[in-house]
């Protein structure tokens, strides 16, 4: 069948290849003009006899002759078969590559389209953020500057914060007052004390009018019993008031009570638990039998604990002096 209809198509046909070549040859293809690829061919398996199969791709050997390959396959001259060939070149026609007509488009990850759309929201995103930001930061620097301001001015009248503040200033200035008050009163009291208790000290005793003589008063108005008189200084205000630092150290309570019922010019500050500075001498004070005493660094008194009143008027014209102040008047 495949035989005949080659021959009808002007084909060369290819020799018998069952019955009058021995059973025991393969198949074989009959050799072409030119050196073309062999072919394998694909036996029949109803019978010896049987004729070659039809190619999968009869066109191919046209194809192949119109492109150049050379003739078709045809017998060679003397008659006898040929040896196969590889006919797998000529029965396959080549593959042209579909081109479409349809220009692509680029839709890459690595696309500048999509690269430059999300760099632009990104920067959109970003300046948004740092506007928000931006106006939450004046809000906090308002809200900070507010509350200086408020904390610099105090709290206003109006608001109940500041009545109450308002009422404790006026009880403490009243408190005040009556402090003040209370210590005239003990200046006063003391001065008349001191001035009841120096009277007997001055009067002569029996033995003064026998010619023994009385006993010399010191510039610091002490007596040879060691007992002052009323003396100026321990009269009065002083310029700088001294207030307790410790409300429950009591020797610290005793020093505010002493000074402030003076009238001193030097200034008397608190370094430590006893230990004060009176201008520019450091001593240390304390009560013993319910008495103010004091002791000075320098060897003042042997270095002994003395009358602080007795001090007082010793260490006032020095240190006025080491200040530049004018002396006490007295």
């Amino acid at each position: 069948m495949f035989g005949h209809q080659q021959q009808q198509q002007g084909m060369p046909q290819f020799p018998r290849m069952f019955g009058g070549v021995g059973a025991g040859q393969g198949p074989q293809f009959a050799a072409a003009q030119f050196n073309v690829a062999r072919t394998p061919s694909v036996p029949n398996p109803t019978g010896a006899t049987a004729q070659y199969a039809q190619p999968p791709h009869p066109q191919g050997l046209a194809v192949g002759a119109a492109r150049g390959l050379g003739n078709g396959l045809q017998a060679p001259p003397s008659g006898r078969p040929g040896q196969p060939q590889d006919m797998s070149r000529i029965q396959r026609p080549e593959a042209k590559p579909t081109v479409s007509a349809v220009t692509p488009t680029r839709t890459g990850k690595n696309s500048p389209l999509k690269a430059d759309a999300a760099s632009t929201r990104t920067i959109a995103d970003l300046k948004a953020s740092l506007a928000s930001k931006t106006k939450y930061i004046t809000q906090l620097e308002r809200e900070l500057e507010a509350r200086n301001q408020t904390v610099l001015n105090g709290p206003t009248g109006e608001s109940p914060r500041g009545e109450s503040i308002k009422k404790l200033k006026a009880q403490l200035a009243g408190k005040d007052a009556a402090i003040d008050d209370l210590r005239e009163e003990i200046r006063r009291l003391k001065i008349f004390m001191g001035a009841t208790t120096s009277r007997p000290l001055s009067r002569p005793s029996p033995t003064d009018s026998k010619g023994t003589p009385s006993p010399r008063k010191s510039a610091g108005g002490l007596g040879s019993s060691g007992k002052f008189q009323a003396h100026p200084l321990l009269a009065g205000r002083p310029e700088f008031p001294y207030y307790s630092m410790n409300r429950d150290d009591p020797v610290d309570i005793r020093v505010e009570e002493f000074y402030n019922s003076t009238s001193s010019a030097v200034p008397l500050k608190r370094i430590n638990r006893k230990f004060y500075a009176f201008g520019s001498a450091q001593v240390e004070i304390d009560v013993v039998n319910g008495k103010l005493l004091v002791r000075s660094e320098d060897g003042w008194n042997n270095g002994k604990y003395g009358a602080v009143e007795k001090f007082l008027v010793h260490y006032e014209p020095i240190e006025r002096e080491k200040a530049g102040l004018p002396p006490p008047a007295y």
